[in-house]
């Protein structure tokens, strides 16, 4: 048994290697739409692989903000969005607040 996240894992079960039990995101994954989550199988657990920008404490909002909004433009791109798409790399917006806490 391991841990893997689904585009790193997509291949071989694909090819009938291994077989996926549960996801141990909050939703079920539109790579594997048919594996549940370990939420639904009655454990509460929740996992992500998270990636994410942060800045040092005193970067002046208006910098953060530039980035900020570059940032989900790009995200918002579709273009941009086909290439995780094809690598099956799922891509999540999360939160849109920029954070004062150090």
């Amino acid at each position: 048994m391991a841990m893997a996240s689904p585009n790193e894992s997509y291949a071989l079960v694909e090819g009938g290697r291994i077989r996926p039990l549960a996801h141990s995101s909050l939703t079920r994954s539109p790579v594997e739409p048919n594996t549940p989550t370990l939420r639904e199988l009655g454990y509460d657990v929740y996992i992500e692989n998270q990636k994410g920008f942060v800045f040092p404490k005193n970067t002046p909002k208006p910098i953060v903000q530039k980035l900020h909004d570059r940032l989900k433009k790009v995200l918002d791109d579709p273009q941009f969005k086909s290439a995780p798409r094809k690598l099956k790399v799922e891509l999540a917006y999360l939160s849109g607040r920029i954070s004062t806490r150090a």
